[in-house]
């Protein structure tokens, strides 16, 4: 199992990008703000939407009272051109036929891209003006077998791409992700990061889902149902050497909080087994000579259909 270990991206990080920010006006403590009226706003390095819930002009930053007992501002979440930066699956960066943007590398080694839209993506990375690493995606899934396929069978759109082949032994320069399509193009996740092997997965990987819908029942028995948002919960098993016990501990711990993609599987029709989100709580059992297991319990993030 391979877990990388993503890095935030913030104004330092994001050198280039062609999806315009002109949604809303910058916030401005001294204007006199109207019901509905929306503004944008960086918090620490990410670009944020905000809604006024109150009239009248209120010099207390949206972000302090968004999450205040007598909220004046309603967080919108991400701009467009930050979207595919967010710590959250299900808001999007949306374009016309082109998704350009350029990050500070920084050593990087892995980039995670999900809930794409498109043709294609090319991944660039840079150095002293000169490309060191090119590669070329295409986000066609369509399943072909023979000739009526071919010619038939509807477009699958490829909707995750993990690259954990880059150069991160080298440091600096930048990395280019562009995704292009003729029919509108998206991107909900794209995150560079590290990838570091934590040993090998046992087979009995239990996957399910945590609903968040509501469902109420009357005094008749007849259900009301208000969908919500859902989470992957996956109960895993991996075997490691003795030797590694101390630093696997303290690469666990240091994860406790921190956003990452855990890659149990490369196996397409299994991809689903893949988490970006949190572990639980994780449990080691020495019980051989030989190896050890670490059982965690890893949940994603929010999800909707």
């Amino acid at each position: 199992m391979n877990v990388i270990e993503l890095d935030q991206i913030a104004d330092a990080e994001l050198i280039a990008s062609n999806i315009p920010e002109d949604e809303y006006p910058a916030w401005n403590a001294a204007t006199n703000y109207i019901i509905g009226q929306r503004v944008m706003r960086a918090v620490d390095g990410v670009h944020l939407n905000f809604e006024a819930m109150a009239a009248g002009v209120d010099a207390a930053l949206p972000e302090v009272s968004a999450k205040s007992e007598t909220p004046r501002w309603l967080s919108l979440g991400a701009t467009n051109r930050w979207a595919m930066f967010d710590d959250a699956i299900g808001t999007a960066t949306v374009a016309d036929d082109m998704i350009d943007v350029s990050l500070l590398a920084r050593g990087a080694g892995a980039l995670v891209l999900m809930e794409l839209q498109g043709r294609s993506v090319r991944i660039e990375r840079e150095l002293d003006g000169r490309n060191i690493y090119e590669s070329d995606i295409s986000l066609d899934d369509t399943p072909i077998s023979g000739f009526y396929d071919w010619f038939f069978e509807p477009f699958r759109q490829r909707t995750s791409v993990v690259v954990s082949d880059l150069p991160g032994a080298v440091y600096g320069g930048s990395l280019r992700v562009l995704i292009e399509g003729t029919a509108g193009v998206a991107c909900g996740v794209c995150r560079t990061g590290v990838a570091r092997y934590y040993g090998d997965l046992s087979m009995g990987v239990e996957f399910g889902v945590e609903d968040y819908s509501i469902k109420a029942r009357d005094r008749w028995g007849r259900y009301s149902v208000k969908e919500g948002a859902y989470s992957q919960v996956v109960k895993c098993r991996i075997a490691s050497e003795p030797e590694e016990f101390n630093e696997t501990v303290r690469k666990l711990a240091a994860l406790r909080a921190r956003l990452a993609y855990y890659e149990l599987t490369d196996m397409d029709r299994l991809i689903t087994l893949n988490v970006l989100g949190y572990y639980k709580d994780f449990r080691l059992n020495i019980d051989e000579h030989t190896l050890y297991y670490v059982t965690l319990e890893l949940e994603s993030l929010a999800l909707t259909l």
